[in-house]
């Protein structure tokens, strides 16, 4: 039986979400696959995926218009921006999307994935690393201890991303979000 495989990620300094199409042929490694004894990516007549980010707005990207499924693994879509509302950059935070499929006959396939993304507060601390003073005859301030801070705080977020704890990812998100404003880093959009 067919099996969706797909990937999610984001590129271009936290400006654009790609989508990888990840099911690959049928093999006997890959018995989810497309084509015999499944079913080829030409009965496909629907092709979609859904996005739900961090703020519950949902929107529907028509992979079917720009070349998807795919029978060769790792084919790529950057999604344009203007397809999800128009924001700055990639919020960090919980994402929610569903790959859709539907056959010619009406079959629906579909799998569903959750991401965390942490861009824009990675990009923030690694801000907060390059002001860190380093100059021995410099008056000593805390940029080393907020940086410190915010890096222990980041581990600690992408242990709650990878354990799938949102409220924990959520609390320490807000910590974070905290430091970078008293490093005089707001964002990094």
């Amino acid at each position: 039986m067919l099996t969706l495989k797909y990937d999610l990620c984001v590129i271009n300094g936290c400006t654009q979400l790609q989508f990888s199409e990840n099911t690959g042929i049928y093999t006997l490694d890959n018995p989810g696959g497309w084509d015999d004894p499944n079913i080829p990516t030409s009965n496909i007549v629907s092709a979609t995926l859904l996005i739900k980010g961090p703020d519950g707005v949902e929107y529907t990207i028509d992979l079917k218009a720009v070349g998807f499924p795919s029978i060769v693994k790792g084919t790529s879509y950057n999604i344009p921006l203007s397809d999800m509302g128009n924001p700055i950059t990639i919020t960090d935070g919980q994402w929610y999307f569903v790959y859709t499929v539907i056959s010619d006959n009406d079959v629906e396939y579909s799998t569903t994935v959750n991401k965390y993304f942490t861009c824009n507060t990675k990009c923030c601390i690694s801000n907060m690393l390059a002001n860190v003073n380093t100059c021995d005859s410099c008056p000593k301030d805390d940029s080393e201890e907020l940086y410190n801070k915010a890096k222990t705080m980041f581990d600690s977020l992408e242990n709650a991303a990878e354990c799938g704890d949102l409220t924990t990812f959520n609390s320490i998100k807000k910590i974070i979000d905290k430091l970078c404003l008293n490093s005089g880093c707001k964002t990094c959009k």
